[in-house]
């Protein structure tokens, strides 16, 4: 579940707000604009300019409050509202469990109010009746949801949030609905480009892995085979000078065959590093068909907790980690577990009931625990491997995180 406050608002929303205030808007004066709506604003909002940039922005969740920030503002100063109305947008995501709150302004929304709206919109997966309905924890406040989305598990609401003695005003149901009609016409707009992008991206993925598979892939087989079977001829003592070379020769082209391999499943797998919860899924899927080993996902977290960067190389560390364990652990079982330590702290733990990593016999050509750990050292995190308590193996990587 995450919340959105609005951020910097740029070029744009500064030369908007001093057309706004310019002409009319004195600090001196602007105590009447309540009772003189008409003459409040010189420059109306081009929605048409908002619809575009929310269409067209790398991150929808950045300009969704900007864009709310500014008809939101509209929205009071044109009605003249003693007072002022609250816009809200949700973002909800049923399949992943994820809950977006956008606002417009400064003051974050208390934390019951964000825990009632994912509950509300999210949890219970029953879309609320557009009809007002009291916030609870407040004895004051009510919201009348408007449905701008619904596509591909993805909801979307704009929440007008007022004082329950308040009226809802007529005069607002047709400056609502055009705020309601831009911002669907825009999230809308932004998932049809973004799903075309992932699209493209998943293609190109794809020619690249087959690409690495009929190459580099074929090469370092042919390679691993080769110095597997030199390291083995030169067994005998007339070779005892050479042993040594040709061990650690096999040992690392068995190494860089395993790497490439794993690439090519990454590859494939068309993985957005911005969902790493996805990208677990998919590579659960993929172990399950490899043994009999009983999979379990315990997620805690946003999807959009962590950069691109770091998610990447968790999801990384992650599949080494589950290779090793259908490979060298003989469990029955394995679990892995996303939490959140603090807003500032992410913790990954990867664990089996297997025969634990002491009890496993040391290999050449075992290079997983080096990688995963330049892995970790790469967004700085710390990883920590060992024994599990009752038996089996844990990996808990620690991280720190944005705060979202």
């Amino acid at each position: 579940m995450t919340v959105k406050s609005k951020q910097s608002l740029g070029s744009w929303l500064t030369q908007w707000k001093f057309n706004y205030f310019s002409k009319s808007c004195q600090p001196d004066k602007k105590k009447q604009f309540a009772k003189h709506p008409v003459a409040a604003v010189d420059t109306p909002i081009n929605y048409q300019e908002l619809t575009f940039r929310l269409a067209t922005t790398t991150d929808i969740h950045e300009e969704i409050p900007n864009a709310l920030c500014v008809m939101q503002e509209n929205l009071n100063i044109q009605n003249g509202l003693e007072d002022p109305i609250d816009l809200y947008v949700v973002i909800s995501n049923v399949q992943s469990g994820e809950t977006f709150v956008h606002y417009g302004r400064e003051i974050k929304p208390p934390p019951h109010i964000v825990q009632f709206l994912h509950r509300a919109f999210t949890i219970n997966r029953t879309p609320p009746v557009e009809c007002t309905t009291p916030l609870p924890g407040t004895a004051s406040h009510s919201f009348l949801p408007r449905k701008l989305l619904d596509q591909d598990n993805i909801q979307a609401w704009l929440l007008t949030v007022f004082k329950q003695g308040q009226h809802h005003c007529e005069s607002l149901n047709e400056p609502e609905s055009e705020i309601a009609q831009t911002l669907s016409k825009g999230i809308a707009a932004w998932r049809q480009q973004d799903r075309k992008i992932k699209q493209a991206v998943a293609a190109d993925r794809a020619l690249y892995a087959a690409e690495l598979h009929d190459s580099l892939a074929q090469v370092l087989g042919y390679l691993r085979i080769k110095s597997a079977r030199l390291d083995s001829q030169c067994a005998s003592t007339e070779f005892t000078a050479i042993k040594s070379s040709t061990e650690d020769i096999a040992a690392y082209t068995h190494c860089a065959y395993r790497q490439c391999r794993e690439l090519i499943a990454s590859a494939r797998a068309s993985y957005e590093t911005e969902y790493l919860s996805d990208g677990i899924l998919d590579a659960i899927a993929e172990f399950e068909q490899q043994s009999a080993i009983v999979f379990e996902l315990d997620n805690r977290v946003p999807n959009h907790c962590l950069s691109r960067q770091q998610a990447m190389q968790v999801l990384y560390i992650i599949r080494e980690a589950l290779s090793n364990t259908i490979r060298h652990s003989h469990a029955t079982h394995s679990r892995i577990i996303l939490t959140l330590l603090t807003n500032k702290e992410l913790q990954i733990t990867v664990e089996d009931n297997g025969v634990g990593l002491t009890a496993r016999t040391p290999r050449r050509d075992s290079f997983g625990l080096q990688i995963m750990r330049e892995r970790a050292n790469r967004i700085r995190g710390q990883l920590d491997i060992g024994d599990r308590p009752g038996g089996g193996t844990r990996l808990v990587l620690k991280l720190a995180v944005g705060n979202q």
